[in-house]
Formats: C-alpha cells, structure tokens, sequence
C-alpha cells in the first residue's frame, strides 16, 4: 500500500527500531504481533517488525505505537525499487575522467559509513583493504552494478580514484537481493 506520501510500502508491518522490551510488551498488550526480528550486532542494532492489529490501517497502526512509546522510533516498512542504472564507463556522466579525491581528511577511514542499495561486489582494485560488511539476501552474496559503484564512490580508493571517505568501513544492507519486486527495509 501507499504511505501518506505516496510511497510503496508493505501493508500491515511496522519496524520497531531497537525497542525496548516494555515498549514490546506494550505493543503486543494493544494488538500487534511480533513477525520477525533482526540484530545488526556490529552495529548495535536491532530491527522488530511488528504487525497492525487486524483490520488497523498501517498508518494508524504507526500513530497508536508512536503514541504508546513517544521515545521509541518506529517507522513503516518501506519499499525500495531499484531506479537508474550504473554509468560502469568509469567517467562522470559529462564524459570527463572521474577525479581522485584529494581533498578527503585523513580521520575519514576512521569513520563507519553505511549504504542502503543493491548488493555491493568487491573484486574491483578499488576495495582493496577496504572492509565492506554486507547485510542482507541471506548468506549469497548478489552484486548490483548500481550498488558497486555507489560503494566506490563512497569508501574506494586507488591511485586514480579516491572515494568520499577512502578505506572507511562499510556497511552495506542490500535491499533488492535481485527480486523484481524492490526489497523492504527489514
């Protein structure tokens, strides 16, 4: 169904982002369920999807747990679609060879940046040495040109080419896992 802006999301599910236990038990007092839930633990992190009461709106649904716990985060679970394609010429979109980033701070590898995108492949020189977690589509590992290269922009690194942040930790979460129909945020 559509979120109040119009945006894809799945009909029925919530995410509780780290929730507490008494925030749970709230939760479950009022009529929802608990569908499935997810520790990111390098990040310290844990996802709950919960399901609206039967026959709640998924909308009302968010507003009665954001009611019930006005300090927890609670969102709904977004759909993503894959949209634009990777350029993979290895120059700007005007045709001039992509700049190294000089520019970048010492201290930027030292920082831990994460992606929400396709699948990210390291085989490319670029992510040599650079550690890319990646999360999702279970253990198969499903790399999207699109996600590769917004990687490359972000942490790669090389003599020609330097990311936003070259050599910082990724956290990568494919989200499509090369399903036709977009993937959601758990």
């Amino acid at each position: 169904e559509a979120d109040p802006s119009g945006n894809p999301i799945v009909r029925g599910e919530v995410l509780a982002y780290s929730p507490s236990d008494t925030a749970l038990s709230g939760a479950v007092g009022a009529g929802f369920s608990i569908l499935r839930e997810r520790s990111l633990d390098d990040l310290g992190v844990r996802i709950v999807v919960l399901a609206a009461p039967r026959a709640m709106a998924t909308s009302r649904a968010l507003s009665l747990l954001r009611r019930l716990d006005p300090g927890g985060t609670y969102d709904f679970n977004n759909i993503y679609m894959q949209g634009g394609a990777a350029n993979g010429s290895g120059t700007t979109p005007s045709g001039a060879e992509a700049p190294a980033n000089a520019g970048a701070p010492a201290s930027a590898a030292a920082v831990p940046l994460g992606l929400i995108d396709g699948g990210v492949g390291t085989a490319q020189p670029v992510f040599q040495g650079v550690a890319v977690h990646r999360h999702g589509c279970g253990d198969a590992v499903i790399p999207s040109a699109h996600g590769t290269e917004v990687a490359s922009l972000m942490v790669g690194r090389s003599a020609r080419f330097g990311g936003a942040a070259p050599g910082a930790t990724l956290y990568a979460a494919d989200v499509y896992c090369d399903k036709p129909a977009g993937g959601g945020v758990d």
